[in-house]
């Protein structure tokens, strides 16, 4: 009977021991998912603030079909310009971050950080689409100011590229193939700091003897 206890209470430990290794590492690469999609969410705001609106008039090109003229203007592309400036500075923002959290620095951080990114950015573009006012379409022979939209699709990779290069930038200068993620032993520390100091009465030794 108590053997079978025994054998019970072992899976339960052995859950215990793998989630208290693996809490540890999840929780701040959760924290920093998070904040990237706070992050993505404040860049959509600002990116609806600060971009032009693109004014287009509505011609009939056919029978119940109307387009939009031009269907591109100097404001999208604009627009998309502004994207990608905030993109590339909240991606290094993040990188910097990534990197600060020393205990999870590594290849899996790396994913992470690419991944989150991403998803920032397309709530960036979904946010900024949202908040921002105009139409798609009208009566014939008017004038409608567009909704603010992304249209390069590529773009939407700036902040995870800049966030790795800074990261990826970082732990190539720090050249350490712990990356920095653990302190060096105490007594390490202290006997680089002393030099590798002779022990204490060798010189004395050696001048009795001669």
């Amino acid at each position: 009977m108590a053997d079978a206890d025994e054998a019970a209470d072992r899976p339960a430990g052995g859950d215990r021991r793998w989630r208290a290794r693996l809490a540890p590492q999840l929780r701040p690469r959760l924290a920093l998912l998070f904040a990237q999609l706070l992050g993505g969410v404040a860049l959509g705001l600002l990116w609806a603030w600060w971009s032009p609106r693109s004014v287009a008039y509505v011609v009939q090109i056919s029978a119940g079909h109307t387009a939009l003229v031009p269907p591109e203007s100097e404001s999208q592309v604009a627009a998309d310009g502004r994207f990608v400036v905030l993109s590339a500075i909240i991606g290094v923002a993040f990188g910097v971050a990534a990197w600060l959290t020393r205990r999870v620095r590594g290849p899996v951080t790396v994913v992470c950080l690419a991944a989150g990114a991403v998803l920032s950015s397309l709530v960036a573009a979904g946010v900024g689409h949202l908040v921002s006012s105009g139409s798609g379409s009208g009566a014939v022979n008017t004038v409608v100011t567009q909704k603010l939209a992304l249209h390069g699709v590529s773009w939407l990779w700036v902040q995870a590229f800049c966030a790795v290069l800074v990261y990826v930038a970082i732990a190539g200068l720090l050249a350490d193939p712990t990356l920095g993620r653990s302190a060096p032993p105490r007594g390490a520390r202290d006997g680089a700091g002393r030099g590798d100091a002779p022990p204490a009465g060798a010189g004395e030794t050696a001048t009795s003897v001669g």
